[in-house]
Formats: C-alpha cells, structure tokens, sequence
C-alpha cells in the first residue's frame, strides 16, 4: 500500500482519537470532498487500517486525552453555541458551574453555593468588567 494512504489512515486515525467526526477527521486528513464517503467505508474494513486503530486502541491514555481543561472547552462551546438547545447550553453552564466550583451538589442532589458568592457578588462582577449581561460580545479570534 502507498504511503500516502498510510499517512492518510494515521492523519486520519489521529484525528478521530482527538474527537472529531469522521468526516471531519477525513477533510483534515485532506481527503478530497466527493471522496470522504468511500474513504470511510473503506477504511473501516481496511486490515491495515483496522490494525491501526486496534493498535491504538491498546495504548489509549484517557487521562492525557480528556483533561479538565479540554471538558471545560467544551462545555464553554456548547454553552456559548446560538445554534444549540437552550436546554443544552442551560446544561453546559450547570455542568461549567459544578466543575468551577461555584455550587457544590450534595448527596440529596441539591445545589448549593460553595464560593461563598452570591449571585449579587457575580453581577457586581460583571458591572466592573464592563461586560452588559444578555449581550454577547465580540471576541477576537486569531
């Protein structure tokens, strides 16, 4: 088999292992557009392909794969996302607050704050930022 294939299935495979979709994965693997649908299928019956991701599989690392700041990130997207439920955003913050320590859920699944600050405390917070509640802002991207 060719190298580029090779490289093709590894940039592939790598990127499946960071979390993309597959046809994600194959666009950044540079698999041209009318092609990302067979390139699936067929690597997915691919031995060399299968023996790659079985290999994989084996060493897998969760622990350095998902890191608090990575599940931060993404609930951040999620939370932030116009296009998402509003259920799910609502979700994402809850989760955001959980993991920030802002409430703390006790065993009778009841929040409570465990900062110490109120939701005064957080608007007062955002009046001296400068920030407007219920605006978004524009952030530079780079």
């Amino acid at each position: 088999m060719s190298d580029i294939i090779k490289q093709a299935y590894a940039t592939y495979l790598d990127q499946l292992m960071r979390g993309a979709t597959p046809i994600e994965a194959a666009k950044r693997a540079r698999i041209k557009a009318d092609c990302i649908d067979d390139f699936i299928r067929d690597a997915e019956v691919d031995p060399l392909f299968v023996e790659m991701r079985d290999a994989t599989f084996k060493r897998l690392e969760p622990r350095k794969m998902w890191t608090p700041g990575l599940a931060v990130l993404q609930l951040v997207r999620l939370a932030t996302n116009e296009n998402e439920r509003g259920m799910t955003r609502v979700a994402a913050i809850k989760e955001l607050n959980v993991m920030l320590g802002y409430v703390e859920l006790p065993e009778d699944d009841g929040a409570k704050r465990k900062s110490g600050r109120s939701l005064a405390d957080f608007y007062a917070d955002v009046a001296g930022s400068g920030a407007v509640p219920g605006v978004q802002h524009d952030v530079q991207r780079h």
